[in-house]
């Protein structure tokens, strides 16, 4: 069963500068923003599988050196995996940042991690294959 967990959700710890914001293409109308370096988003969760989706804003045509955001994810004990969003020229929504490998069924925890401090890393929705469906938005296809 696959679960979806807003940007909002309290189970998210924010650690660091977040802000923030949202527009209705965005899962609940609704983001979390970040420009600095260090700052933090954590997740622990029951289940099988992981993947973060955010939106990659436009290209910030007044920055002097404009570079995309670079976000880092620490799944369990695995090596970091890091994802540069693309510099584009208008908005991108329900953008996949980050998918995990199969993993084994039991408690995992992700730390998202924004790496630097230029184009704004937006997080708004995370995806996750559960044992149980005792949180979030169930998603079922019917044919």
């Amino acid at each position: 069963m696959t679960t979806l967990v807003d940007d909002n959700d309290p189970r998210i710890m924010y650690t660091g500068l977040w802000f923030t914001s949202g527009v209705s293409p965005e899962y609940h109308n609704t983001t979390h923003g970040t420009y600095a370096a260090g700052s933090s988003a954590s997740f622990n969760f029951t289940g099988t599988s992981i993947s973060v989706f955010g939106t990659v804003g436009p290209a910030n045509l007044y920055a002097e050196e404009n570079r995309p955001p670079i976000s880092m994810y620490n799944l369990d004990d695995s090596p970091a995996v890091f994802f540069t969003g693309p510099l584009l020229n208008s908005a991108s929504y329900h953008y996949q940042f980050y998918t995990s490998p199969p993993l084994d069924a039991g408690i995992h925890s992700l730390v998202i991690t924004s790496v630097n401090m230029s184009n704004t890393l937006w997080l708004d929705y995370l995806q996750y294959t559960g044992v149980n469906g005792k949180y979030g938005h169930q998603i079922f296809q019917i044919s």
